[in-house]
């Protein structure tokens, strides 16, 4: 004959009691929980940051290197506050009416700086190189005939500034400013004493 095994069943007590134990488990884990979910957002937030950095500064040295002289400029609209203007070589683009002369127009517009490249034809385009702007400035530094090294925020010579630094400012009061070296016959002379 078979004998019949009943089988065990938790009671309410137990229950409870794992319930308690669990709950007081989670209880220590959770700030640990919330301190890495904190870590990797600010983490994802840095990376982006960081990534569009290197974004303005490789997209716009690229650029920058091939300006011409005597169409580097700054101009004010009723569109932009402030915008650099200037003539590149753009022989690296292979989209058509971009891939030999092109102006390029740097501003800032609605909390962001923004590149438009004007092709042949009329064509142009517009690329968002950094949103979440406060506000840009640009200066632009040049050796006087006394070999001193002078910065002003507006620039209408014919030659190329020696130094264009991009300065930007974030929502947070935070600085950050991009130095860019352009191929220009104004030099710093060593004048001795």
């Amino acid at each position: 004959m078979m004998e019949s095994v009943k089988k065990r069943s938790l009671t309410l007590i137990e229950v409870l009691v794992a319930l308690g134990v669990a709950s007081v488990l989670l209880s220590f884990l959770f700030p640990y929980l919330i301190d890495v979910i904190r870590f990797k957002k600010n983490l994802g937030k840095e990376q982006v940051r960081i990534f569009s950095k290197a974004h303005v500064q490789a997209r716009l040295g690229g650029i920058l290197a091939k300006a011409k002289k005597r169409t580097f400029k700054t101009e004010e609209s009723k569109k932009v506050p402030l915008e650099l203007t200037f003539a590149f070589n753009n022989k690296a683009d292979f989209e058509e009416g971009f891939g030999d002369q092109a102006t390029a127009h740097l501003f800032f517009s609605r909390e962001n700086l923004v590149l438009r490249v004007e092709g042949e034809g009329k064509k142009e385009r517009e690329e968002i190189l950094m949103e979440g702007i406060k506000e840009a400035k640009f200066i632009f530094s040049y050796a006087t005939n006394q070999g001193k090294l002078e910065k002003i925020d507006r620039w209408d010579r014919d030659d190329l500034p020696l130094f264009f630094l991009l300065e930007l400012t974030f929502p947070s009061s935070e600085k950050e400013t991009f130095y860019f070296r352009l191929n220009s016959s104004n030099r710093l002379k060593f004048v001795p004493k």
